[in-house]
């Protein structure tokens, strides 16, 4: 009986590692080897293991390692910013990503996010500064006090921790104080926040139109130097052109009685501009 089962069993075993042979190729020794080969290494085992990964985990994988990109992406677009100071005694004139031009007055600091421009025209001032701002969606000049809404063109800010005022030149602004009061500015306005948070409106009047008369001077503080020009073209009856912008802020007095020549060399040389003479009453200001 004994001899019989171990006949059986040896049958078995040939008739099983026939199959094997059959389906795999390999006699019954090898079969042996890769099994205890696996049992001996079973980090290959895992690194095959891991090559049967399924084919959706790692489309799961790519998808997330996108949304990762494109939220850091949008992160660095939205909250990169660049900052422009103006020294003591000094003004810069900074061109902003849609051709909007910022003419700061010294110790003002503007602060904006150039790459995110295009979806949202926002700047942080502190200090004073003219704005002559390129038609396109809102463009909001902001402040601890308040914040101005573009519905124009050019206009004046001053910002303080302790006073804010917008004069409007041309075209609308809005005026908003930090407690939610508003007022719309037209041209020639001006629009002063209280530290109470009330909005004052004024009609803005250029200094000079009193001294002149009074004290035989011009005198200016902060403004607008084409303004300046259309003055003197007025007073002395001639006419002015330029071949360059004229977007600055002009702080400063001369006499009516200097000569043309010498009224524009006063205007022209702070901002490294001169003038040349095209007849006896046309003058043409050019970029030295």
């Amino acid at each position: 009986m004994k001899n019989t089962n171990l006949h059986n069993k040896n049958y078995i075993e040939e008739e099983f590692f026939s199959s094997a042979e059959t389906k795999y190729e390999k006699s019954k020794a090898d079969i042996w080897n890769d099994i205890i080969s696996k049992i001996d290494n079973p980090h290959e085992t895992s690194s095959e293991l891991r090559k049967t990964t399924p084919l959706q985990l790692r489309v799961f994988y790519g998808i997330a390692a996108c949304i990762i990109l494109l939220l850091g992406t949008t992160l660095m677009l939205r909250f990169y910013s660049t900052s422009n100071y103006c020294p003591d005694g000094k003004q810069l004139t900074v061109n902003l990503p849609d051709g909007s031009t910022v003419s700061m007055q010294s110790n003002s600091t503007i602060t904006y996010y150039p790459l995110w421009w295009k979806f949202s025209r926002r700047i942080v001032l502190t200090g004073e500064a003219f704005f002559d701002v390129k038609t396109g969606n809102e463009f909001r000049v902001s402040s601890p006090r308040g914040s101005t809404i573009v519905l124009g063109t050019s206009f004046n800010i001053f910002a303080s921790n302790y006073e804010y005022k917008v004069t409007c030149f041309t075209g609308r602004v809005k005026v908003v104080s930090a407690h939610e009061r508003s007022i719309i500015l037209s041209p020639d306005y001006s629009a002063e926040i209280t530290p109470s948070g009330e909005i004052k409106v004024s009609k803005y009047i250029i200094e000079s139109d009193l001294l002149v008369v009074e004290n035989n001077m011009f005198d200016y503080s902060s403004v607008p130097l084409s303004k300046v020009i259309v003055d003197i073209e007025d007073y002395y009856n001639i006419s002015i052109t330029s071949s360059t912008g004229l977007d600055y802020m002009y702080t400063g007095f001369f006499s009516k009685h200097k000569t043309i020549e010498e009224v524009l060399y006063l205007l022209c040389k702070p901002y490294g501009l001169t003038f040349v003479v095209l007849s006896d009453n046309k003058y043409h200001i050019i970029k030295n």
